[in-house]
C-alpha cells in the first residue's frame, strides 16, 4: 500500500474507495482514514510474469 503524503503512515481508504477503482479504473480524489487528507487516486495495473507449461496462449484455438 502507498505511503499517505501528508502524514507519511501507509495509506489507509475505506472500501468503497478501493472497489471503485479497482471496477471503474479512473482515478479519484479520496479522504484518508489515516488524517482526515483528501488525496487523488490513481488505480494502474500490475501482474506478475511466470513460467507455464501450456503450449498455446488464450487466444489460440484447439481445433
Amino acid at each position: 500500500m502507498p505511503t499517505c503524503p501528508y502524514c507519511n503512515k501507509p495509506i489507509e481508504l475505506g472500501s468503497t474507495h478501493l472497489v471503485h477503482m479497482e471496477s471503474y479504473h479512473s482515478p479519484i480524489n479520496a479522504r484518508t482514514l489515516c488524517c482526515s487528507k483528501v488525496v487523488y487516486c490513481v488505480p494502474y495495473l500490475s501482474f506478475n510474469v511466470l513460467e507455464s507449461d501450456k503450449q498455446k496462449d488464450d487466444w489460440e484455438s484447439d481445433d
